[in-house]
């Protein structure tokens, strides 16, 4: 028997039917955004899309959001980046109580101020800016057009009355994409952008992760997918492998060598994704289109490659890595250490350097082995590797080679810790 929330409240006066109708709604949306982006990306796979990325800084950690700085970046796959965009935003009024929450904030992060002459106080022209870049284009399609799911009975009245209301303010817009924890603090600075200004826009957020997710896996079988779930596509686009590059911050960030900034934040984001993407479709890349200007060609965002092996082995899936391409991954930082002491279980993440004198593959055998180790921490790594890889269903290394590795560590088990095997 299901249990009715009619006329029932919560200890703060909520309705909980409301509660509940609330929470049906934003997956209703979600569920929608997630077939918008579906749909944009047939045809060319989206290359010649434009896509808006965008990231707010709040002048608190927590309350209801007062936009400080908004950054957003347009871009396409074939192109690059196409513009950049960054505003900082007065707080004028400031709401009694918390402008010493504000003070403790800026000292901590972004160090912006009141005194800041940057910061704008003109909401109505802010809006208008962020309406002009995200206006369609000949061939283009506004957020949600054409998107029709069947919503759950609970909550057809409100998604008429919405897009009731959508349809009466008559922006076609496209989406804007934006990370899964910056995206209801950037729908709550729209929305007192528009009270501020006393005017009415319209702005859809996206998740950034989902479109990330589906350009990754484009027409990809479900048995080969590139990035195997939506936290780990989050956790890629999250990573700050761009955190120290310069040009990326506004002005007053880069003058004050401070990384929270919205538009690094947004631009980080953005070259992270263009170079995965590129690199999944295809898609030739070209300096400070697809990846900063001046970044040196040995490392042309090659961290992604680096995310990507800390990603297997974080999830256990070193299908076709020998020890010997392991243990080089880790001496030449292709794979970051703490990944791999997780995945082998070791509480000395310096044992890891000595895996790179090993001159190991996925076929040496016991005699071989005999001539290979350095230390006895070596022989702790090699076991808690071959186990590992022993218990590994998905592994497709050749059991006897596994299974030499095991007997080649029993047998050379009864070493003492001091003792040491030197090389022939």
């Amino acid at each position: 028997m299901r249990m009715s929330h009619a006329g029932k409240f919560d200890c703060m006066g909520s309705s909980l039917v409301a509660m509940k109708q609330a929470l049906m709604l934003e997956k209703y949306r979600e569920e929608c955004a997630t077939r918008d982006i579906q749909l944009r990306l047939r045809g060319d796979m989206g290359k010649s899309s434009r896509f808006i990325l965008l990231h707010t800084v709040a002048w608190t950690e927590r309350g209801g959001t007062i936009p400080c700085e908004m950054g957003l970046v347009e871009l396409s796959l074939e192109k690059g980046v196409l513009r950049y965009y960054n505003q900082l935003i007065d707080a004028n009024p400031i709401p009694i109580g918390i402008k010493g929450a504000m003070k403790e904030y800026s000292d901590k992060y972004h160090h912006i101020w009141l005194d800041n002459p940057d910061l704008s106080d003109d909401f109505e022209a802010i809006l208008r800016r962020f309406s002009e870049i995200l206006a369609v284009r000949e061939g283009e399609k506004y957020a949600n057009k054409g998107v029709r799911l069947q919503a759950p009975s609970e909550i057809q009245d409100l998604v008429i009355e919405q897009d009731r209301c959508k349809a009466e303010r008559k922006f076609k817009h496209l989406p804007i994409f934006v990370a899964k924890e910056n995206l209801v603090q950037s729908k709550e600075a729209f929305e007192w952008l528009q009270n501020q200004a006393k005017t009415n826009f319209h702005f859809e957020c996206y998740d950034l992760s989902v479109l990330f997710y589906h350009l990754m896996n484009f027409e990809v079988d479900a048995s080969a997918l590139r990035i195997p779930s939506l936290s780990i596509a989050k956790a890629l686009l999250e990573r700050d492998v761009l955190l120290y590059t310069s040009g990326m911050s506004c002005r007053f960030h880069e003058a004050e060598e401070n990384s929270f900034c919205a538009g690094a934040i947004c631009s980080r984001r953005a070259f992270i994704f263009l170079d995965m993407t590129c690199q999944a479709l295809g898609v030739p890349k070209q300096e400070s289109c697809h990846y900063p200007l001046g970044l040196p060609d040995s490392t042309k965002l090659e961290a992604t490659a680096k995310l990507a092996n800390s990603n297997k082995l974080a999830n256990l899936t070193l299908e076709k890595l020998s020890l010997r391409e392991v243990a080089t991954s880790v001496s030449k930082g292709n794979i970051e250490s703490h990944f791999l002491a997780d995945f082998l279980d070791l509480e000395d993440v310096g044992d890891l350097t000595l895996c790179s004198e090993l001159d190991l593959d996925s076929t040496t055998t016991a005699s071989e082995l005999d001539h290979s180790f350095t230390s006895q921490a070596t022989l702790s790594v090699i076991s808690r590797f071959s186990h590992r890889r022993k218990d590994t269903t998905r592994c497709t290394v050749e059991e006897s080679s596994v299974e030499d590795f095991h007997s080649a560590v029993e047998n050379m088990s009864v070493l003492s810790k001091d003792e040491t095997v030197s090389r022939s």
